[in-house]
């Protein structure tokens, strides 16, 4: 298969991510704190056009941006989610497996009564996108949490980073390998498959805030860095898998 690394435009996913902050920060955190949720994944048409499967959590998901696809259950897939526009604008069979606070666990070997997101991959699967990651360990709950506790604007240090940096640092410095795992199987399970690993969006400025920021100018720097450094993750995943990149 051919794997490619795109990094997506942020200003849809940042409407996204407010609107899912509204329903509930809580929602973040694990596959417990969501009751159990339906699977909308169903077997492409054969008679359509070529088969997309999407893999990711909520920054896939899209949770309330429009309606939420039909048997979603509390994955809160959305109709207007870049894998769905995708499909309809190019012409692809999407099954939509992405789901609000999937890790890279529940991408493998599912979890709560929802099967493992590569289990809808098939030797027929000619597009996955995987974006995946940023829930493992709850790294975007921490910091969205302990930020919104514990940095204020006003703020002259970096209350958030004081409380999470050493513990984000031993974190994060797996997700390449955890990464890693989720494109091994899907390359195995889709092996005529294009794969295009798909970065998160970016939530902070790396290098200046606004008021509409609820943080310290110092941790919104430092929380831009531990999204860049879960990108990174992503990307030397991608790379060692000694597959092209674009």
């Amino acid at each position: 298969p051919m794997l490619l690394f795109v990094t997506r435009s942020p200003w849809p996913l940042l409407i996204s991510i407010g609107l899912t902050l509204a329903i509930g920060i809580g929602s973040f955190a694990t596959r417990d704190d969501r009751g159990t949720p339906e699977s909308s994944a169903s077997a492409p048409d054969p008679a359509g056009g070529p088969a997309y499967v999407a893999i990711g959590d909520s920054f896939t998901a899209g949770g309330a941006i429009g309606e939420l696809q039909p048997g979603t259950g509390s994955c809160l897939r959305s109709t207007r989610n870049y894998p769905s526009l995708v499909a309809r604008e190019l012409g692809y069979v999407l099954t939509d497996v992405s789901c609000f606070g999937a890790t890279t666990n529940d991408v493998l070997h599912g979890d709560d009564g929802l099967p493992a997101q590569v289990a809808a991959l098939n030797d027929k699967t000619a597009l996955v996108t995987v974006s995946i990651g940023g829930n493992d360990y709850g790294i975007y709950t921490s910091l969205m949490l302990t930020c919104m506790r514990t940095s204020k604007p006003t703020d002259p240090g970096a209350p958030c980073r004081t409380a999470l940096s050493s513990k984000l640092a031993g974190e994060t410095s797996s997700l390449a390998a955890r990464v890693g795992k989720v494109l091994d199987a899907v390359t195995k399970r889709a092996p005529k498959a294009k794969v295009l690993v798909i970065t998160y969006a970016r939530l902070m400025p790396p290098t200046s805030t606004c008021s509409a920021i609820p943080f310290s100018r110092p941790d919104v720097g430092w929380f831009a860095s531990i999204e860049a450094t879960l990108s990174k993750a992503m990307a030397t995943a991608a790379r060692n898998r000694s597959l092209p990149l674009v």
